[in-house]
C-alpha cells in the first residue's frame, strides 16, 4: 500500500534539497562575480598604470638647509584611451606640496604628456643628510630623495634707510649694502625682493663680494602716476648658491604728488674762472652747488636763466638728475662776442615746467677775472664789498711799493719806501671807506 506521509515527507525533503543548492549556487555565483568585477578593476587600473610612462629630471636632490627641492615629473599616456592621473606622497619628514599646474590630479589624451612640479621644502634647523619624498603615481612607487647640506652663513644685506617717503609719478633708488663677512669668496649674488611689480622694480645684475666685502646694491623703482597711496612694506633678499640667503625690508611711505618747491639748494662757488681766447677774455665759467635736501632723486632738472643778454650764450650742464641727499656741482659758461658789462642774472632750477628754486648772480663786467699781481679779484666776491675794495686796493699798493722801480724804470724815492708813507695811504683808504659806511670801525665793531 502506498504511504502518503511516506511519500509525501519524501516530496518535502527533495524541494528543500533543491532550495539549498539553488541558494548555494546563487551564492557561489554572487561570489563569482564579485571576484571577477575586482579582477577586472585590478586588471583595468593595471592596464591603465602600465600604460603611462614617468621620466624624472633628477631623483636626488642636493639642497642647502632652508631651501626647496624642485623636482620635475614628466608623465605620458602611451594608451589609447584617455588616462585620470593621481599624484600623492608617502610619510616624509619634509613638507611636499605640489604646484597648482596640472596640480595632483588631471587627465592625459592618448600621446600627451604633463610635467608634474613637485616641491620638497626644508627648515634651516634642519640636520644634513638624505630625506626620502616617496611619490605614487597611480598607485606607482616612484623613489625621490633630497640631500640636504648646510649652508654658509656669511652673506648680510642691510637697508639704507628704514622707510623712504615718494611720491606719485617719481623715480627712486632704494639703497641696500651687501656684505660677505666671511673668509672666502661669494660667486654669483642675486638679490631679488616681492616689491610690486606695478613699481617696475630693477635689480642689480648677480656679482660677487670678495672675502669681507662690501658693495652698494640699490634698486631702482619707478611710482606711477596712479599708484594708491599708503605703507608698503617689501621683502628684499640676498642669496648665492650653497650661501644662506640674507633678507632685508623697505617701508614705502607712497604721497600724493606735490610741488618740489625749495627742493634743492643753489649757490655760486666763487672765483669764477675767466674763458679766454687769444689771450682775450670772452666769458666767465661760472660752478654752482646744489643740494638735494630731500630723501627723493630728481631728474631731468633744467635751467632757467632770466636776465640774458642777447649777445651772451650758454653752455654746460643743461639738464642732469640729481640724487636724494645729494650735493653735487655743476658749471655753465657764458659767453659774449662783445664787452661784459655789469649785468644780474636770474638762475633758476626748473623741472617738468615748475620752478624749484632760483638764484642772483651779477657780473661786474671788467672786473671780474682781472689779474692783479697773480691774484684774481674775483676771489674776493664772498667777502663784504667795502672789505673786498679795502683789500683789493691795498694789494695794488703793495704791489705797486714793491715793484713800482721796476715798472717805471725810474727811482721811487726813499720817501714812497718809507713806513709812514704807506702806512699813511692805508689809514686813508680805510676812513674813507668808514665815512662811505662800507666797513665799521673797530670799536664800532665791539660796542
Amino acid at each position: 500500500m502506498f504511504d502518503w506521509g511516506e511519500s509525501t515527507m519524501k516530496t518535502k525533503n527533495v524541494g528543500r534539497t533543491e532550495r539549498m543548492f539553488k541558494s548555494i549556487t546563487q551564492s557561489k555565483l554572487v561570489k563569482i562575480s564579485f571576484l571577477a568585477i575586482l579582477l577586472t578593476t585590478v586588471i583595468a587600473a593595471t592596464a591603465s598604470a602600465a600604460s603611462l610612462s614617468i621620466s624624472v629630471e633628477e631623483q636626488v636632490k642636493e639642497v642647502t638647509a632652508g631651501d626647496a627641492a624642485h623636482f620635475l615629473v614628466d608623465i605620458t599616456n602611451e594608451g589609447d584611451e584617455t588616462t585620470d592621473v593621481e599624484l600623492s606622497i608617502g610619510e616624509s619628514e619634509l613638507s611636499v606640496t605640489f604646484s597648482d599646474i596640472p596640480g595632483k590630479e588631471f587627465s592625459l589624451e592618448p600621446g600627451e604628456t604633463k610635467t608634474a612640479h613637485v616641491l620638497a621644502s626644508t627648515r634651516k634647523e634642519h640636520a644634513e643628510g638624505t630625506f626620502s619624498v616617496p611619490l605614487y603615481i597611480n598607485g606607482r612607487y616612484r623613489p625621490l630623495a633630497v640631500e640636504v647640506r648646510k649652508g654658509i652663513d656669511a652673506l648680510r644685506l642691510h637697508r639704507g634707510y628704514e622707510e623712504v617717503t615718494v611720491t606719485q609719478g617719481s623715480s627712486q633708488k632704494l639703497q641696500f649694502i651687501t656684505e660677505n663677512t666671511g673668509n672666502q669668496r661669494i660667486k654669483n649674488i642675486v638679490i631679488d625682493g616681492e616689491i610690486s611689480t606695478r613699481l617696475n622694480p630693477e635689480y642689480p645684475k648677480a656679482f660677487f663680494l670678495n672675502a669681507k666685502e662690501q658693495r652698494s646694491t640699490p634698486i631702482t623703482i619707478e611710482i606711477p602716476d596712479d599708484f594708491p597711496t599708503g605703507r608698503y612694506v617689501y621683502d628684499v633678499t640676498a642669496a648665492s648658491g650653497d650661501v644662506i640667503g640674507s633678507r632685508s625690508e623697505v617701508i614705502l611711505n607712497v604721497v600724493e604728488s606735490s610741488p618740489l618747491k625749495d627742493r634743492l639748494r643753489l649757490r655760486t662757488i666763487s672765483p669764477w674762472e675767466p674763458l679766454t681766447e687769444d689771450g682775450e677774455e670772452v666769458g666767465y665759467r661760472v660752478t654752482f652747488e646744489i643740494e638735494n635736501k630731500g630723501l627723493m632723486d630728481i631728474q631731468d632738472v633744467e635751467w632757467d636763466i632770466e636776465g640774458l643778454p642777447r649777445e651772451w650764450n650758454v653752455s654746460g650742464d643743461q639738464r642732469f638728475d640729481i640724487e636724494g641727499g645729494e650735493t653735487a656741482q655743476r658749471t655753465l659758461e657764458f659767453h659774449t662776442d662783445g664787452d661784459f658789462s655789469r649785468q644780474t642774472l636770474q638762475i633758476g632750477l626748473m623741472k617738468d615746467g615748475m620752478e624749484i628754486t632760483r638764484e642772483q648772480i651779477e657780473f661786474e663786467g671788467d672786473r671780474i677775472g682781472v689779474r692783479v699781481g697773480g691774484l684774481v679779484v674775483g676771489a674776493l666776491a664772498p667777502l663784504p664789498i667795502g672789505i673786498g675794495i679795502v683789500i683789493g686796493f691795498l694789494v695794488v699798493v703793495i704791489f705797486y711799493f714793491m715793484n713800482g722801480e721796476e715798472l717805471l724804470g725810474m727811482d721811487m724815492g726813499k720817501k714812497k719806501k718809507d713806513d709812514d708813507y704807506l702806512k699813511r695811504i692805508v689809514d686813508e683808504t680805510i676812513e674813507r671807506e668808514i665815512e662811505k659806511g662800507n666797513i665799521k670801525r673797530p670799536e664800532d665793531d665791539e660796542n
